[in-house]
């Protein structure tokens, strides 16, 4: 039995692999910062006189190496993902240029939620603005139908280049998530509906149409509801600038705990007359952020709340 490679060989391997199939490129691995900094390990390609770099992870790709996964398939997926990338043809488009000049990036600038705390080092590079005890950070959505499937980040450099203050820079980016990030807020039980079709085979779903009607359905007495947009990525983000919660609140005739899923998402719970609610949802937040969210996904360990009365939002505990 051949002896398995360590991830520093696994990845060498794989950036050998791609080389042999991508002709003019230089092909590397790089170790980047991500959220909360984390380090996540990629594959670049780069091209002369490309200002865009294709990167794809492959952190998770040595994980499927070592349950078994042949090295074949695994850098078969990484050269679809780059193919997909360039049939977008935005390496052609995009130059120094484009994103140099404020009036072709000002219609792409978004924003997205991060934990401030956890990000310190980036916020030292890159412009931001406080939100509760998070900092919203702004990129560049190059392609709009994922959201950030293809982003670059902004940094303070670039607001020289581009002539602008961060209180441009944040207006643009609000009236952007108003008008390309549709936001969404559905019940647990809608959520979960969705995902049970999405993950199911078409045949099975259809045996299980009328259990997925009902749950589907609106429901009088629902307990969570979970806020994000229509893409479920920085969906989060949408407290920054929605109005949902509001409406909700004033739907329910009721406060709203607001509990930091993930980047991706928040949940929204009533609150109750009585109890110590927050203590245990506290917990709650504390144990799924340490099992079961990517760490580069955890946006905070606080819980919020918004007052129906005043119309604002705080850090509860």
């Amino acid at each position: 039995m051949n002896k398995q490679m360590d991830r520093e060989e696994f990845t060498q391997k794989v950036v050998e692999k791609v080389r042999e199939q991508i002709e003019d490129a230089v092909i590397e691995s790089r170790e980047v910062m991500k959220n909360n900094g984390v380090r996540r390990t990629g594959i670049a390609v780069c091209k002369e006189n490309r200002k865009l770099v294709p990167f794809i992870y492959i952190d998770g790709a040595y994980e499927e190496y070592q349950e078994g996964r042949k090295i074949e398939e695994i850098v078969g997926d990484v050269m679809e993902i780059y193919e997909n990338r360039g049939n977008l043809g935005l390496e052609e488009k995009v130059g120094l240029e484009e994103l140099g000049k404020w009036e072709w990036v000002k219609d792409k600038v978004l924003l997205k939620l991060i934990n401030t705390e956890k990000n310190q080092e980036m916020l030292k590079t890159h412009p931001s603005t406080p939100f509760l005890n998070l900092s919203c950070v702004y990129y560049i959505a190059l392609e709009f139908q994922k959201c950030e499937c293809c982003s670059a980040n902004i940094k303070k450099s670039s607001l020289n280049t581009w002539g602008v203050t961060l209180e441009e820079l944040h207006k643009q980016a609000l009236e952007n998530m108003k008008r390309y990030v549709k936001d969404e807020i559905k019940s647990m039980s809608q959520v979960l509906a969705e995902i049970l079709l999405k993950n199911e085979e078409r045949e099975f779903a259809k045996e299980m149409g009328t259990l997925v009607e009902e749950l589907i359905e609106p429901q009088e007495d629902v307990s969570m509801y979970v806020l994000s947009n229509e893409f479920r990525i920085n969906g989060a983000a949408s407290l920054v600038y929605s109005d949902k919660v509001k409406e909700l609140a004033k739907c329910l005739d009721k406060d709203l705990y607001i509990i930091p899923s993930s980047i991706h998402e928040v949940i929204l719970v009533p609150v109750k007359e009585e109890g110590h609610e927050a203590e245990d949802l506290k917990e709650m937040v504390l144990d799924v952020n340490d099992t079961m969210v990517d760490p580069a996904e955890v946006l905070s360990e606080s819980v919020y709340r918004y007052e129906r009365e005043t119309g604002e939002t705080s850090v509860v505990i």
